[in-house]
């Protein structure tokens, strides 16, 4: 998660914690934001339990430092000329760069990209690898320990729905380079719709509680009652308000 002019910018990562608690990832946005709709009665202690708790594999500055291996490989097989490597961006300001930087890195010469991604304004996703087919660009994660399957998954899938909305022709079997050296392949036609669905969600509870945009029914959140937010919103005696 990232922040920019005052907004909350969602990623991949996001949506995979969502899917265990949504309670959780409301409160990263109020610690990384402020003024959030309160939440529980016992707010600032969950959000501090929040805060403090070890990041998830994907956000800035958590996943372990796999690129070494990754680069020396991609240099050997294309290279050094061949490759193209972005460092990922360090706040919300670069955002709008490192998107500008990757379209601009899927030009002749190069056959591999490195850390490449997208942004539109609301949402940004990085992939670890986009390698050169002809004239088309396949998708690859390479996922480090602590990265789930799961959230790899949608990680291909949010690239590939935000590549080929900016003009990019990848193809949509991805791949999945596992630590024990297999290749597994995703059809991301099947992934896309849920990475749509679960953005769409997460994207409308932010906006709910931010912006008081709710035009009918509030739509409930979801808890998992484990995570540092849930065990301090009950340890502080705070309701779960939808």
């Amino acid at each position: 998660m990232f922040v920019l002019d005052g907004e909350a910018v969602l990623e991949p990562g996001d949506l995979a914690r969502a899917a265990d608690c949504e309670w959780a990832v409301l409160h990263e946005v109020e610690a990384r934001l402020g003024g959030l709709r309160e939440l529980t009665a016992g707010d600032d202690s969950a959000t501090e339990a929040w805060t403090a708790a070890p990041r998830h594999a994907g956000s800035p500055g958590a996943a372990p430092d796999h690129t070494g291996d990754v680069r020396a490989a991609l240099q050997g097989a294309f290279g050094r000329a061949g490759v193209c490597e972005l460092p990922a961006p360090r706040d919300g300001e670069e955002l709008r760069a490192h998107h500008d930087a990757t379209l601009a890195a899927l030009r002749p010469g190069i056959e591999a990209v490195h850390g490449g991604g997208f942004f539109d304004g609301r949402f940004h996703g990085r992939i670890d690898l986009l390698i050169r087919d002809d004239d088309v660009w396949v998708a690859q994660e390479v996922p480090p320990p602590g990265r789930s399957r799961h959230e790899s998954s949608l990680r291909l899938a949010a690239c590939y729905d935000g590549l080929t909305r900016a003009g990019v022709a990848v193809v949509t079997e991805a791949r999945l380079l596992l630590q024990n050296g297999t290749t597994t392949s995703l059809e991301l036609t099947t992934v896309v719709p849920v990475y749509r669905t679960w953005r769409a969600r997460l994207e409308t509870l932010v906006d709910e509680r931010r912006h008081r945009t709710a035009t009918g029914a509030p739509v409930s959140v979801r808890r998992c009652g484990r995570c540092p937010a849930c065990q301090a919103a009950t340890s502080m005696g705070g309701r779960f308000t939808p």
